[in-house]
């Protein structure tokens, strides 16, 4: 796993202390000091290494009794279409379920998975919290239920209720978003993740100042706040210029426009900016980015994008922008994890551009 970094590491220990077999002298005691601090500098500066999403000591799971049991079936309540459409398949003779059985399905599915996020409560107050913010992201609004009782009793939706579910027909699939689906993936992803990372010091965190129930989370708001407010106060049209050379993330598509509205415009995207997870350790924070995609991230993703999709490197290398423009290099870095693993490839581009990459290596060649 960290054999590449091994490697690093052993070459500049061996420069600093190999001398038998070379006619190179070390010049002195200080030659020898200067080199360590090489190698110093270097651990210094990677406080956490890419690896797998493990479960560390000081989790908010480890709290939970049983906590892999209950990790296990929090993952297999997720209201998935997919799936129940597949196992209604193998259950009926290869046919598709209705509108009404996959709206019934979710429904019933969303209130166990939250009524099972909701049993852990009750052990820590700081865990209590996390988990009803995740529980209240997932949970169906009472809008939207009525919606889900209009649909099942209007008349003029009876029909279409009746008509089979295929996830490959643009019918079904419209007739099911205009029931305005909450995305239970991302959220669901953000609490697996933030219940397994060591130290978790926020989730959903912005840039502007904010009053958080969490005293960690708000001291992070407060460090991420005060460097918003000064660095962006030091921006007027006189200088604008050099900004936008120097973040094109942060400065995008402002050329049409005059400085004062190039300047509001990176404002309001920095204001708007929310980064899913913040974690600690060796005294650094990380902005960690949780991706809960179907397969393993590639190098199609790895790379920079073409057109106005944002790939994930894209979104990593604005983020890195965005630490650079508040000069919290030394404070903070970010980090990406998968939840269905990467491939050597991409996860050697992330790394190699300053982002951390947790997630399990998967080589689609073995």
């Amino acid at each position: 796993m960290f054999k590449n970094l091994s490697f690093v590491l052993l070459v500049l220990l061996f420069s600093c202390t190999h001398t038998s077999n070379s006619t190179r002298k070390i010049a002195s005691e200080g030659d020898l000091r200067d080199c360590r601090d090489v190698v110093q500098g270097f651990i210094r500066g990677n406080p956490i290494k890419s690896g797998p999403i493990l479960t560390g000591a000081n989790s908010m799971g480890m709290k939970i009794p049983d906590f892999e049991n209950f990790r296990s079936s929090m993952l297999n309540k997720r209201p998935s279409i997919e799936n129940f459409t597949k196992k209604y398949k193998e259950q009926n003779q290869n046919r598709l379920p209705s509108n009404l059985e996959v709206i019934n399905f979710y429904e019933q599915a969303s209130a166990d998975l939250v009524a099972h996020i909701r049993s852990a409560k009750g052990i820590n107050e700081r865990l209590d919290l996390y988990l009803e913010l995740s529980a209240a992201e997932i949970e169906l609004s009472p809008s939207k239920l009525e919606k889900i009782r209009e649909f099942k009793t209007l008349a003029e939706f009876r029909d279409d209720l009746a008509k089979e579910y295929d996830p490959r027909n643009s019918d079904s699939k419209q007739f099911l978003e205009a029931l305005g689906w909450t995305n239970y993936k991302g959220h669901l992803g953000e609490l697996d993740v933030l219940l397994r990372l060591e130290n978790l010091q926020a989730q959903g965190v912005y840039l502007t100042e904010r009053e958080l129930l969490d005293p960690l989370a708000q001291e992070v708001n407060t460090i991420l706040s005060n460097a918003f407010t000064t660095k962006m106060g030091l921006v007027n049209e006189n200088n604008v210029a050099s900004y936008i050379e120097k973040y094109p993330h942060i400065f995008k598509n402002v050329e049409d426009l005059t400085p004062e509205q190039a300047i509001a415009k990176a404002k309001n995207f920095l204001e708007t900016k929310e980064f899913d997870l913040v974690i600690k350790k060796n005294n650094k924070f990380s902005f960690v980015e949780v991706k809960n995609y179907k397969e393993p991230i590639s190098t199609r993703e790895a790379r920079v994008g073409a057109g106005q999709k944002k790939t994930i490197l894209d979104q990593q290398l604005e983020t890195l922008e965005i630490i650079q423009f508040l000069g919290l290099e030394d404070s903070f870095y970010p980090t990406v994890a998968f939840l269905r693993g990467v491939t050597p490839e991409a996860r050697e581009v992330f790394e190699s551009r300053g982002v951390s990459v947790l997630a399990e290596v998967i080589d689609p060649r073995r």
